[in-house]
Parts: C-alpha cells; structure tokens; sequence
C-alpha cells in the first residue's frame, strides 16, 4: 500500500514544498486572487488531496454558493470537485485510487487539477462577497478573461513591432 513517505518523495521530484502534521503531508500554495494548502491523506487504497477552509460561505450566500459549485463541478471541471461543508467553509477536492504505487505524472497531473481554485475563485468570491447569482458571476469571469486575453494580444502586437535582423 502506498504510504505518505512515497508520497513525500513525489512532491520533492516535483520541486514542491511540503511539512508533515497529524498524519498528513501538507503542501502550500499561492494563486493569484487566494493562498491555500493542500493537505494529502492516504486512506488505505485512497489518496485524498483536499484544499479546504477557501473561502467562509456566510448562511445567505449558501444556496447560491451549492449553485455554481455544483455548476462547476457538472460542467467545467474534468477531475475533483468544490463542496461547501456543514460549517460553511469552502473547499476543493481530489482523490485517487492507488495500489502499492502512484505514477508521478499521474501524481503531477492531480496537483495541477488544483488549478481550478485560481481559474474560479473570483467567481465564489463574488457569489459570496458581492451578493452575485452564480451566473452573473461567470459571465464576469469571462469577460474579464476575455478583457485579459485581449490585453495580452495587444501587448504582444506591441512587442512584435520592431524588426528583426537576424544575422
């Protein structure tokens, strides 16, 4: 069975930082709109990878908060999963079934679904700070990924002035 020490040397093959507290391995990470942790657990023939406490989902915002995770989780996320727990705190979850043994780019490919954090966190925050329904807040994020995309375009177009003499 796989034990947390194997999974300590993926993450050091990985580059990632990482402590071990109450039987976990704890591994922290910055994106752009929050800083979270990933804590992972092996629960027999299962590795949980769990990114909890995000985001305080105030009573109000509940139900429009389970709105655009559960969106989230049906249509746009390929693997884990947001849920909201029963003391309202915001989270983001992956877990794998694994033998004696976890392939690192199966293990590399995991760490990296935690990218959905930083692809909608603007739009939980949203939901839950700006009273948004779960659709005005995607619509927002799209349109503010779209005003990005078009910066950045812009910016290249910019760069790509001058001439270049190759010699």
């Amino acid at each position: 069975m796989l034990t947390l020490e194997q999974i300590a040397g993926l993450l050091q093959t990985l580059g990632l930082r990482y402590h071990e507290a109450d039987g976990r391995l704890v591994v922290p990470f910055k994106a752009e709109d929050t800083s979270y942790r990933i804590q992972i657990v092996v629960d027999g023939p299962l590795v949980r990878l769990v990114a909890g406490d995000l985001l305080p989902v105030p009573e109000r915002r509940l139900g429009e908060t389970l709105v655009l995770a559960n969106f989230l989780n049906a249509h746009r996320l390929r693997f884990g999963a947001f849920w909201v727990d029963s003391s309202r705190d915001f989270g983001f979850e992956m877990t794998l079934p694994v033998g004696d043994g976890l392939p690192l780019e199966t293990f590399g490919l995991t760490i990296a679904g935690f990218s959905a954090i930083d692809a909608f966190y603007a739009a939980f925050a949203a939901v839950v700070w700006a009273g948004a329904t779960a659709e005005q807040a995607l619509d927002t994020l799209r349109q503010t990924r779209q005003q990005q995309a078009e910066e950045r375009a812009n910016a290249d177009e910019d760069e790509d002035g001058g001439i270049d003499i190759a010699i």
